[in-house]
Parts: C-alpha cells; structure tokens; sequence
C-alpha cells in the first residue's frame, strides 16, 4: 500500500468535497434524507440499529 501511495499524484481540481459520518446506535440521529447519497454498512444484529434510517430513506424517496 505503501509503494502505490507513493505513486499517487493527487490534482487538487480531482477532490470532489464530501462528508462522512459515522453512527452508532446511541446519540443524535443522523439527517440522512438530506444526502444525495448514503452508504450503510452493517454487519449481522447490527442492521437493527440502522433500520430506523432504513425506514426515513425509504418513505422521504
């Protein structure tokens, strides 16, 4: 990873500005429905927690 990292010539007019978010099942609740685009990542009993955003995505499309 090391070596390709060093290959990489990085233009800055390529950056396309971008917000990241991560969540767990405590705290605030997270706007999803004012992305264009989200990414939900769950790994078994967990997607219970996440179907809460599931549910605002699905019915605010």
């Amino acid at each position: 990873t090391r070596d390709l990292f060093s290959l990489e010539t990085i233009d800055t007019r390529d950056i396309i500005p971008c917000l990241v978010l991560f969540s767990r099942p405590h705290g605030i609740s997270i706007p999803v429905v004012e992305y264009e685009t989200v990414l939900i990542v769950a790994t078994s009993f967990s997607i219970t927690t996440l179907l809460s955003y599931l549910c605002k995505l699905i019915y605010s499309y």
